[in-house]
């Protein structure tokens, strides 16, 4: 990897390279070079369509990072094609400026204009998950009674409440801070 492509990385960045999934030579950085990024990113983050390696010494590191392999291989055969463009990472564009969310689940990225309406839709997917495992919890309905969504008009309408509620107190809590 060129060296000043790194030294680019600002406070806030998430560095995203493709490497095709590469594993073996496919090792975008090692604990060193993952430890330079996150001193200068300030924990922004790390996705890579392929590999890394010095796995222990990386998961020593406080910052996010998403590949697909570990592998002990140093990285080798690539080129930089560049800097500050679109890249493909699995099936998706990645485009400078995109929010990049994820979990153990996966990575997302999420294109400014977008971000807002998907953290609007991913509070009503928690809550509604909330909402759901409290009525298992009461042990008065089946599945088919409540998942996905209430059969009963009664339980719809409570649904309906506490969705309204909990966007309500969620909101007070993010303007209040």
């Amino acid at each position: 990897m060129n060296q000043t492509a790194i030294d680019m990385l600002r406070p806030g960045d998430v560095l995203v390279v493709d490497l095709f999934g590469k594993k073996v030579n496919g090792t975008m950085v090692g604990d060193n070079l993952f430890y330079y990024v996150m001193k200068a990113t300030h924990r922004g983050g790390l996705v890579v369509d392929g590999g890394v390696r010095d796995l222990n010494g990386i998961s020593e590191i406080d910052m996010p990072a998403y590949f697909r392999a570990v592998d002990p291989t140093p990285i080798g055969n690539v080129m930089l094609t560049g800097i500050n463009v679109p890249v493909r990472i699995g099936g998706v564009t990645v485009m400078r400026g995109d929010l990049v969310v994820g979990d153990r689940e996966g990575v997302y990225f999420i294109p400014p204009q977008f971000v807002q309406q998907v953290l609007d839709r991913a509070d009503e997917t928690h809550i509604h998950d909330e909402w759901t495992k409290r009525k298992f919890d009461e042990g008065k309905y089946k599945s088919s009674q409540i998942y996905g969504s209430p059969s009963d008009p009664k339980l719809q309408e409570e649904y309906q409440e506490y969705l309204k509620r909990r966007l309500e107190e969620l909101h007070k809590q993010r303007t209040s801070k």
